[in-house]
């Protein structure tokens, strides 16, 4: 499912034509966990290894694999840029040695698909249009709703890039991955620092935690299939598409899902004749709580009065429309025109979006092609590998780039829309870490929402307690600490 491996393969035949003499051989296999166990045990496994490294971050310390600092510093033949400055989100590879130890070899582009077949049909052709902040989202819901169908579907393990997308908006993209990192900005200072046991502050102070928590809380518990939460991801999917759910033959307007979703879904689609679309996501509207236009302190906006909460959306949309390009009409709020600081603020929340996946390659240190294999990844990044990669998936290479990205093309409307997304994306947040921390840890969004047992806030809470009990554990594991 997903991508396939075709691409790999393709590559492969290019290197081989590009390097006379050179033989790379691509073995398909099932279980990472074999191939762990086989590494664990000293056996080769293969000169470049491709799969989810989620298993890996505590690999390298013992020794099994292979620094690719070197790599990350290549620049592929023919090249101006380094395989880093290609790799998208490269620094959240390096581990806390200050190495790289693997580099993607996947990309994954999450955001919402939409259904258009299903919104013309419940809302009416030409009487809706994709909405730009969280609020217009659930107006939208609503109204798919009372029409008779769902405002979402969903799957489990899709809705953390939602999350992440939304977190990355409300504090700012560098300051999510900080958070990731297990690190605060002191204001004493004027620096981060790693957090400490006793405060945790990497996710007691994240204040984006929480509005984003309450984001995925709000579609779980208001705007949902009624058979979300029994669905696998290939069910949510087929519903997604209009073929229905059991019983239920109700249509789906959103789905979180990726760039992915055209290759898992396409048949489902052809059967039905519905129209899929990806879209960029919408703003969080309680970024405005950030912003130098905000009069209301300290007070949360979900808890303001409805008239002051379109006030303040009706001016987060204008300002969307203008980092968009929409008009070129300044925003304003109250008749006074909008700070700058706002509307980068609002600038870089409309240009950041989550990647899904840590699906990662790396080289074992009992490799005897050690070369072969380093000249094999840059060359994965270059040039001629990303367009391969880009016609076999019809998806986007982690190492491309704008300049790369411009000269691809794709026949697939559903990725046309991908292309366009990923055109106005200028960070991708991907949390990458030896420290294990994910937001949340200790209970899925799927089961915590839909059971009734946690709100956004009591599952907040629950991480800022767990993180405080095993952060001395956790610094020690990824050798930050004694």
């Amino acid at each position: 499912l997903g991508y396939g491996t075709e691409q790999i393969a393709q590559i492969a035949k290019a290197f081989e034509n590009t390097h006379p003499g050179k033989k790379v051989v691509v073995e398909d296999t099932v279980l990472s966990s074999q191939l762990i166990s086989q590494l664990e045990a000293g056996s080769f496994i293969g000169d470049v290894c491709m799969f989810n490294d989620d298993v890996l971050w505590k690999k390298w310390r013992s020794g099994m694999m292979t620094p690719l600092n070197d790599v990350v510093e290549s620049k592929p033949d023919g090249e101006e840029q380094t395989v880093g400055e290609k790799t998208v989100s490269v620094e959240t590879y390096k581990m806390s040695d200050g190495k790289y130890y693997s580099l993607p070899w996947m990309n994954s582009v999450a955001a919402y698909a939409y259904n258009k077949t299903a919104l013309d049909t419940l809302l009416g052709a030409g009487k809706w249009e994709l909405p730009k902040t969280t609020d217009e989202l659930w107006a939208m819901a609503d109204k798919v709703q009372s029409a008779g169908g769902y405002g979402f579907v969903w799957e489990g393990s899709y809705l953390g890039s939602s999350f992440n997308t939304y977190m990355a908006q409300y504090n700012g993209a560098e300051t999510t991955l900080h958070y990731y990192s297990g690190e605060y900005y002191d204001e004493s200072t004027q620096a981060w620092k790693l957090s400490d046991a006793e405060n945790a502050q990497f996710v007691s102070l994240n204040k984006g935690y929480l509005r984003s928590a309450e984001q995925i809380e709000k579609m779980i518990k208001q705007y949902s299939h009624k058979y979300s939460r029994n669905m696998t991801f290939i069910q949510a999917q087929a519903a997604f598409a209009g073929i229905g759910y059991s019983d239920d033959q109700k249509l789906s307007a959103f789905m979180p899902n990726g760039d992915w979703m055209y290759h898992e879904t396409k048949d489902y689609f052809d059967e039905t004749g519905h129209v899929p679309g990806f879209m960029q996501m919408p703003v969080i509207s309680d970024i405005v709580e950030t912003l130098e236009l905000y009069e209301d302190g300290e007070t949360a906006y979900s808890t303001l009065p409805t008239d002051k909460k379109a006030a303040y959306d009706t001016a987060l949309r204008a300002i969307i429309d203008y980092v968009d390009g929409d008009t070129q009409t300044a925003p304003q709020y109250k008749g006074v025109a909008v700070s700058e600081n706002d509307i980068e603020k609002i600038r870089e929340a409309r240009a950041v979006i989550s990647g899904s996946g840590q699906d990662s390659m790396f080289i074992p240190s009992n490799s005897n092609k050690q070369g072969l294999a380093k000249e094999f990844i840059t060359f994965m990044a270059s040039d001629m590998a990303v367009k391969i990669y880009s016609q076999y998936t019809n998806g986007l290479s982690p190492f491309v780039t704008k300049t790369t990205f411009d000269t691809i093309s794709f026949d697939v409307p559903f990725m046309q829309d991908v292309h366009k997304v990923v055109s106005a994306t200028e960070s991708f947040v991907r949390p990458h870490n030896d420290l294990a921390i994910y937001f949340p840890k200790t209970e899925s969004f799927d089961q915590g929402f839909s059971s009734g047992t946690y709100t956004a806030k009591t599952l907040w809470e629950k991480d800022v307690a767990w993180y405080k009990e095993q952060w001395n554990t956790l610094l020690k594991n990824a050798g930050l600490s004694n």
